[in-house]
């Protein structure tokens, strides 16, 4: 349920499977061992964002926003992603280490809710760039002993997650770290094949 009142961090996102969450969260469990000033995702936060929409979302902009979401569930199939290889971004002074994503639905899925968003009163977002984040690079440069354990695994087939549905969610910034907060599911319910 979308919170009256104050503006609220806000995203829309996918969840990936337990089992391929559980695969993750012990790839940085392997990571965590090396000297590294990372902060990393914890495994109960890893998440596809399809859509920041902002640190300061009015209810009335959310409340706008959720039944376009719900449209776009209604007409999306469920569909099946995968995730492969390693990386981090951007390339001169990484700040991101990520897993990628490769699922041709994805990017319509996240085009059709970029539209929305700029349709109710959302500015423009950057580009699109399926990943999962691992974590976030606090110091100034990625250590050296993370960057053969991430070129050693940048191939590296993770497993493959369905998706059913899509979250709208309010991110709270804490000391221990953010708390994802779902506002509203919508699923998943298009016909394969199906153009309308």
């Amino acid at each position: 349920m979308i919170p009256a009142g104050s503006p609220i961090r806000a995203f829309v996102a996918l969840r990936l499977e337990p089992e391929l969450v559980a695969t993750m969260a012990a790839f940085q469990a392997q990571l965590r061992l090396l000297p590294a000033d990372v902060a990393w995702t914890q495994p109960a936060n890893l998440h596809i964002t399809l859509r920041f929409l902002g640190d300061r979302v009015g209810p009335a902009l959310l409340a706008e926003l959720a039944p376009r979401l719900a449209a776009i569930a209604a007409r999306t199939p469920p569909f099946t992603l995968e995730l492969r290889g390693t990386g981090s971004f951007p390339p001169t002074r990484p700040r991101v280490l990520w897993v990628g994503i490769r699922s041709a639905p994805l990017a319509t899925l996240a085009a059709d809710i970029e539209a929305s968003a700029r349709a109710v009163g959302f500015a423009p977002a950057a580009p699109f760039v399926p990943h999962l984040t691992l974590g976030r690079i606090r110091g100034s440069r990625l250590d050296s002993g993370l960057r053969p354990a991430m070129r050693m695994a940048a191939d590296r087939f993770w497993g493959t997650s369905a998706i059913s549905r899509l979250t709208l969610y309010q991110s709270r910034l804490g000391a221990g770290g953010a708390t994802y907060l779902p506002l509203e599911e919508f699923g998943l319910e298009g016909v394969p094949g199906d153009k309308n």
